[in-house]
């Protein structure tokens, strides 16, 4: 494994406002902990970093005040875009110590399901590992050159490098080929309703007809009244 050397400058003050100035400057605030040690705040430039983020370097020798160290890059903070580096987290190890970590999955080969009219979908980005810092690869290479329609990979089923234990759970789904979904056909828009029909309404006798009309009323209640009155007598 090639040595990597960062250098990096102690630095004492904080708070945000420091920290924004130091990034307009092109210089990445970190810290160096572990080990029982003091954390150590560090800053470090763009220019010197952002080559080891971009070969995907875990391992680096952090060179401070003359002195390096062996540490492993633990933790990298962007920006909301993805695109800028804003913190950085270097832990210290030991040669002969047992570290646990996520490492990146890299899909190799092309699926014979795809050319089947099938899609290729992966589930997982990261593997959770165990290994010596010697051991500790880049990516774990997941080989799809044999994976036909319907088929899947499992953590199970993944062979892990030298001197490595993946340690995710086994029967995790890694990739898979799948039918292409089926699209549903666009369901009918309702059709017009019914228009409403509106029951005429029937009109309002003038105000001497509802009279006359009241009045023959009357005129036919009162013999019926009449005779009921006699019959009683």
């Amino acid at each position: 494994m090639e040595k990597v050397v960062l250098e990096v400058q102690k630095r004492s003050e904080k708070g945000t406002l420091t920290i924004r100035k130091m990034r307009r400057k092109g210089l990445i605030p970190a810290v160096l902990y572990g080990h029982k040690k003091d954390t150590v705040p560090v800053t470090l430039s763009h220019e010197a970093f952002d080559p080891v983020v971009r070969a995907g370097t875990r391992m680096v020798n952090v060179k401070l005040e003359g002195a390096e160290e062996m540490a492993l890059i633990k933790d990298i903070q962007y920006d909301p875009l993805g695109d800028e580096v804003l913190h950085v987290d270097f832990y210290r190890i030991a040669m002969d110590e047992l570290l646990k970590l996520r490492v990146d999955v890299e899909l190799w080969g092309t699926a014979p399901g795809v050319a089947e009219g099938g899609v290729l979908e992966n589930y997982v980005k990261e593997l959770q590992i165990e290994s010596l810092p010697t051991a500790i690869p880049d990516k774990i290479r997941v080989d799809v050159s044999k994976l036909k329609l319907n088929e899947v990979i499992q953590v199970k089923d993944i062979v892990a490098p030298p001197g490595v234990k993946i340690l995710s759970d086994p029967e995790t789904f890694v990739v898979a080929v799948r039918p292409p979904r089926e699209e549903k056909p666009a369901e009918e828009a309702p059709g017009p309703t019914e228009p409403e029909v509106i029951t005429a309404r029937k009109e309002e006798p003038e105000e001497g007809e509802a009279e006359k009309a009241e009045g023959e009323e009357k005129k036919e209640k009162a013999p019926k009244a009449e005779a009921e009155a006699k019959k009683k007598e």
